[in-house]
């Protein structure tokens, strides 16, 4: 099972770092990836579904992204049938990945929405909400 949670469930948050655009992971991709470390110092890893005015939201696109990248970081690496050192998840210290979408809406208007579940492709919505960005933000329409 994954260890797929949410930030809003935990402490407060001490450090956002970018992490990488268009991950291909096989038959899916990951548009954004975050790395969160809250103030205890757990790690997450954020997978963002970003969308345009016109898409919508396949809540399992973002569930089996979030399942494959957690599933990739996790494998062992193997030397003739045995293991070898830690998984990257061990080695990053990452707890768990953090399933988000955003979308826009409107004109600098964004539809914001983290996901949280126990893996697979069950996703619930921990929280979401509408942010109008100010300056409006061009290209965001």
């Amino acid at each position: 099972m994954s260890r797929i949670s949410s930030w809003r469930l935990h402490g407060p948050v001490k450090e956002v770092d970018f992490l990488q655009v268009a991950i291909k992971l096989g038959k899916s991709e990951v548009d954004v990836a975050y790395r969160i470390t809250e103030q205890n110092g757990d790690r997450w890893l954020v997978t963002v579904e970003a969308k345009g005015f016109r898409e919508k939201i396949w809540v399992t696109q973002v569930a089996r992204q979030a399942d494959t990248l957690w599933s990739l970081i996790n494998k062992v690496p193997m030397r003739r049938g045995k293991p070898v050192g830690l998984s990257q998840a061990a080695t990053l210290s990452v707890k768990g990945i953090i399933p988000f979408a955003i979308k826009i809406v409107g004109n600098s208007i964004v539809h914001t929405v983290e996901f949280s579940t126990g893996g697979g492709t069950q996703l619930s919505v921990v929280s979401q909400g509408l942010f109008e960005l100010r300056p409006p933000v061009e290209g965001i329409s």
